[in-house]
């Protein structure tokens, strides 16, 4: 197992390089000029010598090669810069803002398993029954329901029938643990809610498959009580798809916080993130979708080696 992980360690850097030179191509393809906007922002007029001095201060008058090694090498070092627009520093700001970002993500899949799991195994144990139905009409209604129509509408009756608010502001949850969590508690639900209604029919459908293999008729032949049959035998090699799935629907909720994050007034990787693009900030745009991709990849390592675990068959040589 250590040289998978070794492996799978190395291949990031190669993947990353790859991504950061495709990221860096695009926004210098994508029209608009940081220093023009930069310069209207400030109530400035477009003067040519005013606007030629700002890209040489910004160093947006140099080779694109230059500019791509530059950067590329203060990511190595650890040096994420400063933001073209409000020059503050960046690795700073995603030391603040990353944390939040990741616990949103996180609690949603915490919530997408914790939910969407028991009601797919219910769902299987009592197949075809009005139980089975019901469960799978609540799945499709919370799969059909857009995560920012629901936030909006959260957002909308908490003000207008319960006087509620989002807060302004948010703290980080080794700060104040208790007020930070019920910050983001609905943030996270309302994320959750695509997430739990595809996990509950993934898991429907592959229990309903192991619940048919040779081994649960021997273990129910051996007289095993049901739900040992079904705990025990059947939800561990059920569960594989399902971890799976949970790996790469990650991406989605990491993207999925960049809308819940405008709506809720979060100060996110997400929010933060359109507001560069909308400025044509490169540095901070660059530097966020590479932490964002390592950020995946890592979680991704960690969901395949949990597959041995549920698995002792999965070998990683």
């Amino acid at each position: 197992m250590r040289k998978y992980v070794i492996r799978r360690l190395l291949l990031i850097f190669p993947t990353a390089l790859l991504l950061s030179l495709l990221i860096f191509g695009l926004l210098r393809v994508v029209p608009g000029d940081a220093a023009l906007m930069l310069l209207t922002d400030e109530g400035s007029k477009a003067d040519p010598e005013v606007l030629k001095a700002l890209r040489h201060r910004l160093g947006l008058d140099r080779p694109l090669h230059v500019q791509y090694v530059t950067w590329l090498w203060d990511m190595v070092r650890g040096n994420f810069g400063e933001s073209l627009v409000s020059r503050v520093s960046i690795g700073d700001q995603i030391l603040q803002r990353l944390p939040l970002t990741l616990q949103i993500a996180l609690m949603a899949q915490f919530m997408s398993l914790l939910i969407g799991v028991p009601i797919g195994i219910i769902s299987a144990v009592r197949r075809n029954t009005w139980l089975d139905y019901a469960l799978r009409v609540v799945s499709i209604l919370f799969l059909t329901a857009p995560t920012f129509w629901v936030g909006l509408l959260i957002v909308l009756v908490g003000a207008i029938w319960f006087n509620y608010s989002p807060p302004i502001g948010y703290n980080l949850i080794w700060d104040k643990p208790i007020e930070n969590i019920l910050q983001l508690m609905w943030p996270a639900i309302i994320l959750a809610s695509h997430g739990l209604a595809t996990t509950a029919r993934m898991t429907r459908s592959t229990m309903l498959e192991v619940m048919g293999e040779d081994y649960i008729r021997t273990a129910r032949a051996k007289g095993l009580r049901e739900s040992i049959v079904v705990f025990r035998h059947a939800l561990k090699n059920a569960l594989i798809p399902v971890v799976t799935l949970t790996g790469l629907s990650f991406a989605g909720l990491l993207g999925g916080t960049v809308v819940l994050e405008f709506i809720f007034g979060i100060p996110g990787i997400g929010s933060w993130l359109v507001q560069s693009i909308q400025t044509h900030d490169y540095s901070v745009v660059q530097s966020l979708v590479v932490v964002l991709a390592v950020t995946f990849m890592l979680i991704n390592l960690l969901v395949d080696l949990f597959y041995g675990w549920l698995d002792p068959r999965i070998s990683y040589s």
